[in-house]
């Protein structure tokens, strides 16, 4: 019975994250061959988040299950990354293509880390 619960707390998660993402993506449209500002936007958000609430230590099990494998895990996308970057490479903007995925990596990485410092230094007992 506790797997199943926290399958549902993944799903719940999940199906949040992923209309967040998806209101997200209709409120800043991006144009073919511009910076996919919501996509960038959510990537760099969920990483902060996730680097913060992975180390934390303020919640428990389903509430991590919940906010950081569903939640985060829907609202951040690895394809639809991957599928703007080829995109707009394929289209002829390589340039652009190639600082998007750096930015996205480089970025996403230190607000990962910033989140996790920020959890530490709130609570040096969190989670290493």
């Amino acid at each position: 019975m506790g797997l199943i619960v926290d399958y549902l707390f993944i799903a719940a998660g999940g199906a949040a994250g992923s209309l967040v993402r998806f209101g997200l993506s209709q409120l800043l449209p991006s144009a073919p061959m511009s910076v996919p500002w919501a996509t960038l936007g959510v990537n760099l958000i969920g990483s902060l988040a996730l680097g913060y609430f992975s180390r934390a230590g303020l919640l428990g099990h389903r509430q991590l299950l919940f906010l950081v494998v569903g939640f985060l895990g829907s609202l951040t996308t690895f394809s639809t990354l991957a599928f703007e970057i080829a995109d707009r490479a394929s289209q002829g903007s390589s340039g652009l293509a190639a600082g998007y995925c750096a930015a996205t990596l480089v970025f996403g990485t230190v607000a990962a880390w910033i989140g996790s410092e920020i959890a530490l230094k709130q609570n040096p007992r969190g989670q290493r």
